[in-house]
């Protein structure tokens, strides 16, 4: 006889949502044998739509990279029901689950997601940055993040990173306001010791 397995909301709500799936994640395991979270994405390889799950073990990524229905699959026998947080991105929208006492899923919350939306991306998809590598930014060579040929840096990556996601940020607030040149001053020696 065929083991029945119990179909959670979430499994429920992923099954629907996978036309459209932009992204899952799965936190905060309820055993410290599981991992410690887990991402599933869609992804195009080889012209075929898949979906990759990554799981974060140990501070390792392991990735599989599996159908819809072998994602059902996985999901409903080895992850619903292990993860006190899950959160599903879809459809231009999110929704945040907790889990209760019962083994069920509550959806706690939804928010709308800015564009661009779902849809699978490349695999090896590359992140658009504001502050492009092989830009003339002489700012970022004083600080030792470009090289004078203004390449990154390796070792400084993730600075590169973290300046870029500031200066979104700083974009972001200033979208729609009236565009004019502003400068932004610094004292020398503030607190001098």
């Amino acid at each position: 006889m065929a083991e029945e397995t119990r179909t959670s909301n979430l499994t429920r709500d992923l099954e629907a949502a996978l036309g459209l799936l932009s992204k899952a994640v799965l936190s905060q395991p309820i055993a410290p044998e599981l991992d410690s979270r887990v991402d599933i994405r869609p992804l195009k390889l080889r012209g075929r739509d898949l979906y990759q799950i990554e799981r974060f073990r140990d501070s390792k990524a392991f990735h599989q990279n599996v159908d819809g229905e072998e994602l059902l699959r996985i999901f409903a026998r080895e992850l619903d029901g292990r993860y006190r947080q899950a959160l599903l991105v879809s459809g231009g929208e999110s929704v945040q689950y907790s889990l209760r006492r019962s083994g069920l899923y509550k959806r706690s919350g939804r928010a709308a997601v800015p564009a661009p939306g779902g849809g699978a991306g490349s695999h090896n998809r590359e992140k658009e940055y504001i502050l492009r590598e092989g830009e003339n930014i002489p700012a970022l060579v004083d600080l030792g993040v470009f090289t004078p040929d203004f390449h990154i840096v390796k070792a400084k990556y993730d600075k590169y990173k973290q300046i870029n996601r500031f200066v979104e940020l700083v974009d972001q607030a200033l979208a729609g306001r009236e565009r004019r040149p502003w400068t932004i001053r610094t004292s020398a020696a503030a607190n001098p010791t």
